[in-house]
């Protein structure tokens, strides 16, 4: 049966099969309103000059951060045709998303040895990353843009490659180091992408059957030289620009450790596989209680596979191989795992996995009868999870329009004053963000009238269906405000600004929670006389509403 639908299978045809597939599933995300950094990333293409941001980070300054050049100009130019059109930011998302689907067709078919069958996989694992509900992060929100562009550069590059030592055409390579420099130019994490090139030629060199392998050698040289050298030029060019050539926001993301790698890599296997936010949830706890037993039965289903598919091993160790590399330059950062915080770092690696589950599916020998029926229950399941996940995304766009709506109003009251914001819904059903951040970046392009300064106390409501908000309700004490939510507060245990102090009380330093707020301002700064005054006003949302915090 496989053989037969290989056999049906065309490039074009399959293109236009994935495109109709992909219209149908998330059309009814196009006119999501924007969430969160989105408005960071609108307010960057509204004000960003060419070619500043080639020498500074996305935000256009020169100090620690992420490097994302190509972002910032597709933003420009997004901005300047579409403005604040929603629609049109997240219909490139989806085309962007389709394109890299195609992308793993492609690398199927120009990299698996049985040409009776490679379509087939090929279509199947297209087909299962264009669907999944982990993928829906970068799919329908704006800031997942880096991750969306430098996935499909990185696949382009990849099929180029594959194109060059098929057909040993120079036009291929130069097509390969263009498309790499590109994915260099939306996100640092493609810079891993020489080690799977070089995975996928020891593959490619393996399966020739060729015996010279000094031949071999200097293909290589002919191939990794280019790369090395701008791989370096990239490096050199991020640090004159960030002040570093590893490292993100901070030097804390650039250490070592293994607890975090293991917790990390445990949250990116759950999100692939455990759609629900619970279970990924129980799932990297027990990680955490029994990290050996989890790590050994890991090694115990790689050796069984091993040696079940041994006429297929090498590709099975290539494919695990690029999968591995491809996490690399996540796995020191540690993700919120109560949130959907982190799913869009697994959007590259997935390429590979989907490619590893449906090649295991498909030459198994237990499952070989059964590979068409197991994959459709993969998309059955992933399909009634991504419905989920669409229900929760537009929901999140609607509280936030709400919540740009509803400040306006009060903004409105408090010109040129300085105003301290709280309470802020962060994420809805632990499916979609909400507004963590891109508070002030909203009102700058949705009420540019305020001229005043926004400065958000990062704790946060998380908001449930039919529940858009924690109820908060602050008294008076003598040396502050104390509040009792309603609900559980997200944010940080203790924060402090020039005028303004905010404690977490209750903490569960595990997840980040807590169950209390007390506001302090400090009595004795120039700060504290304005709040007298009245040129600092304290707003926080509460049960879907703004209110102001009485400090007479």
């Amino acid at each position: 049966m496989i053989k037969k639908l290989s056999k049906l299978i065309r490039p074009g045809m399959f293109f236009v099969i994935l495109l109709i597939v992909g219209l149908i599933l998330f059309y009814p995300m196009l006119d999501n309103f924007f969430v969160s950094d989105s408005f960071d990333w609108l307010l960057i293409g509204k004000q960003a000059q060419f070619p500043n941001y080639f020498l500074t980070n996305y935000a256009g300054l020169q100090e620690a951060g992420s490097y994302r050049p190509l972002i910032t100009l597709v933003m420009s130019g997004m901005f300047y045709f579409f403005e604040k059109l929603p629609e049109a930011y997240h219909l490139l998302s989806l085309v962007l998303h389709i394109l890299t689907s195609y992308c793993i067709y492609l690398i199927a078919i120009l990299l698996l040895p049985r040409q009776t069958v490679r379509h087939f996989v090929g279509a199947s694992a297209a087909l299962l990353f264009l669907i999944l509900p982990s993928h829906a992060e970068v799919v329908m929100w704006v800031a997942g843009y880096p991750d969306a562009f430098a996935a499909l550069f990185i696949g382009l590059s990849i099929v180029s490659f594959l194109a060059y030592r098929k057909l040993h055409a120079n036009l291929w390579l130069i097509f390969s180091i263009v498309f790499w420099i590109l994915a260099l130019m939306s996100k640092e994490n493609a810079i891993v992408l020489p080690g799977i090139l070089f995975l996928l030629d020891a593959y490619l060199y393996k399966i020739s059957q060729r015996t010279r392998r000094d031949y071999w050698f200097k293909e290589i040289i002919q191939w990794i030289a280019p790369f090395a050298v701008i791989g370096v030029g990239y490096l050199v060019l991020r640090f004159f620009a960030l002040g570093g050539s590893i490292g993100s926001y901070s030097v804390q993301a650039s250490q070592i450790n293994l607890a975090v790698i293991a917790e990390t890599f445990a949250h990116l296997i759950g999100s692939f596989v455990l759609f629900d936010a619970s279970w990924r949830i129980a799932f990297v706890d027990f990680i955490k209680v029994e990290p050996l037993m989890i790590c050994g039965g890991v090694v115990l289903v790689f050796a069984i596979l091993i040696f079940v598919l041994r006429k297929y091993r090498a590709l099975f160790g290539i494919l695990f191989g690029s999968f591995l590399i491809s996490c690399l330059p996540v796995l020191i950062m540690l993700f919120d795992n109560y949130s959907v915080e982190g799913e869009r770092f697994g959007y590259f690696p997935s390429m590979f996995l989907v490619l590893l589950v449906v090649v295991v599916i498909t030459e198994f020998i237990l499952f070989s009868k059964l590979s068409g029926v197991i994959l459709i229950g993969l998309v059955v399941y992933s399909g009634v999870f991504l419905g989920v996940r669409h229900v929760a995304w537009q929901e999140a766009g609607d509280l936030s329009y709400k919540i740009i709506e509803k400040a306006i109003p009060v903004l409105s009251q408090i010109k040129e004053k300085h105003v301290v914001v709280l309470g802020l819904p962060e994420v809805i059903q632990r499916q979609a963000h909400v507004m963590r951040n891109g508070f002030p970046q909203a009102i700058a392009l949705w009420y540019p009238g305020f001229k005043g300064k926004i400065e958000r106390v990062p704790i946060y409501s998380r908001a449930w269906k039919n529940d858009f908000g924690t109820k908060i309700e602050f008294e008076k004490q003598d040396n502050g405000f104390l509040s009792k939510p309603s609900g559980i507060l997200h944010g940080l245990a203790n924060y402090e600004s020039t005028n303004v102090i905010s404690e977490l009380w209750g903490y569960n330093y595990k997840n980040q929670t807590g169950n209390q707020i007390k506001l302090l301002f400090r009595q004795s700064s120039v700060q504290s006389a304005l709040l007298k005054i009245g040129q600092t006003k304290v707003i926080y949302f509460s049960e879907n509403q703004f209110y102001h915090l009485d400090l007479e």
